[in-house]
């Protein structure tokens, strides 16, 4: 049961990692077509300043690794709560009606920030030193959920 595990969160990187690099390199490529500079938070006219009430040299580097690093962890999330649920379940079908509920929950509503909303580039990861501890919670109080959630499975052979 560890080996189809282990196998399936394998999977789960390969698939993230294409697929948030795939994302970042279209989503950067429009961006592009649509503006004369990708990040213009120095500038008066920017909505980094009307939203802060200040402005900020932070390049666009910066910004292309950090929105990638947070965009892989949350599909990395996707795939293992994929993962766990269809092991539990055993039918992917209802797993994947539970997670499109989850996601179109999410999307209608702003005010519970259940998943994607939770982790998410915003204005104010910029600076506010409490919000980006509040994401390294969320990141780590995520994986022990998940580390718990298949430790307690695989040692009562659930699956099997």
């Amino acid at each position: 049961m560890k080996r189809l595990v282990s196998r399936r969160m394998k999977k789960g990187i390969i698939f993230s990692a294409i697929c948030t690099a795939f994302v970042m390199i279209v989503v950067t490529f429009i961006s592009s077509l649509q503006t004369g500079t990708l990040i213009n938070w120095g500038s008066e006219s920017s909505i980094y300043l009307l939203k802060t009430e200040h402005s900020s040299n932070i390049g666009f580097i910066i910004v292309f690794i950090i929105a990638a690093v947070t965009l892989l962890i949350r599909n990395f999330f996707v795939c293992l709560w994929i993962i766990f649920l269809d092991l539990r379940l055993h039918n992917s079908i209802i797993t994947f009606i539970i997670l499109l509920s989850v996601v179109a929950f999410e999307m209608f509503q702003r005010i519970i920030p259940l998943f994607c909303n939770f982790l998410t580039i915003d204005y104010r990861m910029w600076d506010s030193m409490g919000f980006k501890m509040g994401y390294l919670l969320y990141i780590i109080l995520t994986c022990i959920i998940y580390y718990v959630l298949m430790k307690q499975c695989i040692k009562k052979k659930e699956w099997i």
